[in-house]
């Protein structure tokens, strides 16, 4: 995944000026793999918006 992300990041034409912040939006979980590469700014899992 953080490939992927990495590869988008890549083909963006970004604006002199301006940066570029990766945070991952999921639901439901995802491993721990991610969370110990410390690539991702925010990982914000979206169920916690939902619960009421």
């Amino acid at each position: 995944m953080i490939d992927a992300v990495k590869e988008k990041i890549n083909r963006l034409a970004i604006p002199h000026g301006f940066g570029i912040v990766p945070v991952l939006l999921h639901l439901g979980g995802i491993s721990d793999r991610v969370y110990e590469t410390n690539y991702f700014y925010r990982i914000i899992d979206i169920t916690d918006f939902l619960q009421v």
